[in-house]
């Protein structure tokens, strides 16, 4: 970690200490895996800070990890975690039973909305994530070229500028739950018991039920179809999601909160 300053509450916790790099993720922060504790790193945002806010209210309420540090200044921050043992949901040997692993995700989901949101300190709804998409699409950060098939282009919205102006006059209404925000795979911790575990909640909040549903059912299909490892995986479809919640399909709201997410 010669290239990464730690600041002096740090050095002398963590400097002595063997670790690996987390490559996975593309949050724009490094991870830092140690032995009993896990280190965030990256440019300054309100994301990071909200992060740490979350993860010392959601103590006692999920299966998440301890804040036991947290530093920022105008262009760095610093988040000090505990490790929560597991393995990513992504990896080969949950993969390959497809019907066991959303099975244990759809507990996942369900007890993130079990979660009582009273006194929860930030929402990540539905007004939060427009006007970071507003602010993305005028900053002319939105990564076009990595959107989702047919997202842009022929078929697909003329810009970023009408995709929020799409977004914005077909806002769906409220169903509030705790929402973990970014609920992919690799931020979901399995062991062979199930559920070890949730990471990466910078963007967790109150927010619209479909949201963790439409990202992870996104998540899954990208994995199965091999997006991402090259593999692809027999016995998957991409509705055993939503059966697995009791819920009835709503391509709907599906296509919305992917399309939100297009601009961050």
């Amino acid at each position: 970690m010669e290239d990464t300053f730690l600041p002096a509450g740090l050095q002398t916790r963590l400097c002595s200490l063997p670790f690996r790099e987390e490559s996975i993720g593309q949050s724009g922060s490094r991870v830092f895996i140690y032995e009993d504790c896990v280190l965030k790193t990256g440019p300054a945002t309100p994301e990071a800070a909200k992060e740490a806010e979350l993860l010392s209210w959601l103590a006692g309420r999920l299966p998440a990890p301890e804040c036991l540090y947290f530093d920022c200044d105008e262009k760095s921050y610093w988040l000090l975690m505990s490790r929560i043992r597991g393995d990513m949901a992504c990896e080969d040997r949950y993969m390959a039973d497809p019907a066991g692993l959303i099975s244990t995700l759809a507990e996942a989901i369900e007890l993130l909305w079990a979660t009582d949101t009273r006194g929860c300190p930030v929402s990540d709804g539905l007004d939060e994530k427009l006007a970071r998409a507003e602010i993305a699409v005028e900053k002319g950060a939105v990564d076009v070229e990595n959107a989702e098939e047919g997202t842009f282009g022929p078929g697909g919205f003329a810009s970023p500028e009408a995709l929020l102006s799409w977004l914005k006059n077909n806002r769906p209404g409220d169903d509030p739950v705790f929402s973990h925000g970014d609920l992919c795979l690799p931020n979901v911790l399995l062991t062979s018991r199930g559920l070890s575990g949730f990471i990466d909640l910078g963007r967790s909040g109150v927010c619209h039920r479909w949201n963790d549903i439409a990202i992870l059912r996104r998540s899954l299909i990208h994995n199965y179809r091999g997006r991402y490892a090259r593999k692809i995986y027999a016995g998957f479809d991409e509705d055993m999601l939503i059966s697995a919640l009791g819920l009835k399909k709503d391509p709907e709201l599906l296509r919305y909160f992917v399309l939100l997410d297009e601009l961050g």
